[in-house]
């Protein structure tokens, strides 16, 4: 192992067992209880092995800066030339950070569930962890300096700078259909006229009256709603601080948020007043799929787009829904003759007789859904909010008001429960829809000519 390679592992190891002792006190104090035996001694112990490493780290410090004395430096010119840089007396280096986007919502997500809560301690565990990450120090006092020293039973909520999320936004939104929908954004409180019927227009002869013709209008007003998605975590996850965990930890808050998302939007919920919106399907009649040939796809497609086009809609902003492996199913299916039908659809999305396709397992199995994009009106607060909990007890059920299983206690299984939640709302611009689904595709290739 490389000596720079061992100074770190000894770093992050004395940091670990630092907070370890660390939060152990802070505990105690904030309890106003006296430290146990037990715990003295292990305070000690940690205290001694701290000493010892911070020796070792001293004396690995020393050789290294040794060796890099030693070593001998490539003169500019020759250096230039070997990466074949052109240096000028304006050439500047600029230094730009290379963590993975999302990283400072996941490690504030991670400390805050270490920290139990306590933003000074989170402040104190990003410092020894990720002293290097410059955009998660300034998040993290950003955060302190709104918030309290100590969160009562952390369950404290905290807005944070929008600017800090917009990395975990921009990774967030790829993976909801809702992220990668283009539809009309709105402010929230604020109304907005929506027209419901058209104007028309005619020829006027010479000294002829001018036809005068009315537009039908409604008032569409977006309120405040929110959305919350659930993630439960061990704490042996939380705790570790390397790439692996983070991207476990990452992976399943995404998951969670984006699942959340897409199971409201697409769904057929009724809108519930100050609470929730409808989902793109209430109220929308599905059918059934003319058949399983090629053929009945270009059927399909064109049932799915009549209401619209009946309805004088703008459909070149139409765009479909479905599962992956139902867009690889149509995307491979083949003619008589072995012609491929659609070849500008696969699993990852593309195009259906000239219409975007997007694919997600949040998609409900065996069905296309057409949206009007334009038909529909966003409004989102794009900064999430998290709160963290070890000792709740959850209820492990996507429907959790008529779940019959027992709770789960956080505490006693020793997992944290993060809380995503997200400002967000939409609503139909015109009464008649912007939704069709047609149900039961299962399209097959037809069977090769003789």
């Amino acid at each position: 192992m490389k000596i720079s390679a061992q100074i770190k592992a000894l770093t992050i190891k004395l940091s670990e067992i630092e907070a370890e002792r660390n939060e152990m006190v802070m505990l105690s104090a904030t309890a106003g209880k006296a430290l146990t035996a037990e715990q003295v001694t292990r305070a000690e112990a940690i205290t001694q092995e701290l000493e010892a490493g911070k020796k070792q780290l001293a004396v690995l410090s020393d050789v290294e800066k040794s060796l890099a004395a030693q070593a001998v430096a490539i003169p500019r010119s020759e250096a230039a030339a070997a990466a074949n840089i052109n240096i000028t007396g304006t050439s500047r280096v600029s230094v730009e950070r290379n963590a993975p986007k999302g990283s400072i919502m996941t490690r504030f997500a991670m400390l805050q569930a270490k920290a139990k809560g306590n933003l000074t301690l989170v402040g104190n565990l990003a410092e020894q962890h990720y002293k290097d990450d410059d955009k998660l120090q300034a998040f993290v006092k950003a955060a302190v300096a709104a918030g309290t020293a100590s969160v009562a039973d952390w369950a404290g909520s905290l807005i944070y700078p929008q600017e800090y999320l917009s990395d975990f936004i921009e990774l967030l939104y790829p993976q909801t259909v809702l992220g990668r929908l283009n539809l009309r954004k709105i402010p929230f409180n604020v109304t907005v006229a929506g027209q419901t019927g058209g104007t028309s227009v005619g020829w006027v002869g010479e000294a002829s009256p001018m036809p005068v013709t009315a537009a039908a209008f409604n008032r569409i007003y977006l309120t405040h709603t929110k959305i919350a998605a659930l993630a439960v975590l061990s704490e042996e996850l939380i705790r570790f601080s390397n790439p692996a965990a983070e991207a476990m930890v990452q992976a399943d808050l995404l998951k969670a948020a984006s699942k959340g998302l897409d199971l409201s939007f697409l769904g057929n919920a009724a809108a519930v007043a100050n609470v929730s919106p409808a989902g793109m399907l209430n109220g929308v009649t599905a059918f059934a799929a003319s058949g399983t040939t090629w053929l009945s796809v270009i059927t399909d497609v064109q049932a799915l787009l009549a209401p619209f086009i009946a309805l004088n809609y703008d459909v070149t902003s139409a765009v479909i829904v479905m599962q992956p492996s139902l867009a690889l199913s149509i995307g491979q299916l083949r003619n008589a003759l072995g012609g491929q039908c659609f070849p500008n659809l696969d699993m990852e999305g593309g195009t259906l007789l000239g219409i975007r396709v997007i694919t997600s397992n949040n998609a409900a199995p065996g069905t296309m859904t057409l949206f009007i994009q334009d038909e529909i009106y966003l409004s989102e607060d794009a900064a999430p909010q998290i709160d963290l909990s070890k000792e709740a007890s959850i209820i492990m059920d996507s429907a959790p008001a008529s779940a019959s299983s027992a709770p789960v206690s956080m505490f006693q299984t020793g997992q944290v429960a993060i809380r995503v939640t997200q400002m967000i709302n939409w609503q139909l611009r015109r009464s008649a829809g912007a939704a069709s689904q047609v149900t039961g595709c299962a399209y097959v290739s037809e069977a090769p000519a003789a």
